[in-house]
């Protein structure tokens, strides 16, 4: 058979804050949380200039390239345009 056990309030606040501790790397610090997320939100920024770097350069070579026909240079540049409007 289980025992029972009752918690008090207090009990039942520091187990709280307990788990909401073990799931934040900064213990739930305001700073340190915001510092985190900017870094992950600056981190993501990058790969996104980088993606759109990449496909601007993607479309110079397509547009450079002599194997291909004009409809299929236009198909290419039309679907680069769609990715990189924003």
């Amino acid at each position: 058979m289980k025992n029972i056990k009752k918690l008090t309030e207090s009990d039942l606040n520091r187990i709280v804050k307990k788990v909401i501790n073990e799931q934040s790397p900064y213990d739930g610090h305001p700073v340190e949380l915001y510092k985190m997320y900017y870094r992950q939100i600056e981190s993501e920024m990058t790969n996104i200039e980088d993606s759109i770097t990449e496909l601007e350069r993607m479309r110079e070579d397509i547009m450079m390239d002599e194997d291909l026909d004009e409809d299929e240079k236009n198909d290419l540049d039309s679907l680069i345009g769609d990715y990189l409007k924003f």
